[in-house]
């Protein structure tokens, strides 16, 4: 009798170990860069002021409640507020692939040092500089 006991308390706790684990996110940041195309062609750390920033994100062990974000920080540049938050996006991702894009509608990105923080499930997961500079003798 103590011996099925035994194994039913071990089949037991088995299978709540493994509900347990099941509850967890798997989900990873594998990659993500920046770039100056949505097709991750051209990999860059600087951008003319003209430019649109692509963000391109490569998970792995896609979840289904995973919530990918992306916050933009002007961290000190010639026209903003030191560590200004330009904008934040949450995204749930369909796919193993995520791309962020952020213009200034026709406008001129102040020059200077920014950041992307990349948050997964609300954990910093990365943070990747860039520079804006402007490039006077293209106009």
């Amino acid at each position: 009798m103590k011996y099925k006991l035994l194994v039913v308390s071990l089949i037991v706790l088995s299978f709540l170990g493994s509900a347990c684990a099941g509850s967890q996110n798997p989900t990873r940041l594998v990659a993500a860069g920046l770039y100056l195309d949505p097709e991750g062609n051209q990999p860059t750390e600087k951008f003319d002021a003209r430019a649109i920033f692509y963000c391109i994100v490569t998970l792995d062990q896609l979840a289904p409640d995973t919530v990918l974000q992306a916050s933009w920080v002007a961290v000190e540049t010639n026209r903003s507020d030191q560590n200004f938050v330009i904008h934040i996006e949450d995204v749930v991702p369909t796919s193993n692939t995520v791309v962020f894009k952020l213009e200034n509608a026709g406008h001129f990105w102040p020059t200077g040092q920014y950041q992307l923080y990349l948050y997964l499930d609300g954990k910093e997961s990365r943070v990747i500089d860039f520079e804006v500079y402007h490039d006077y003798f293209s106009e």
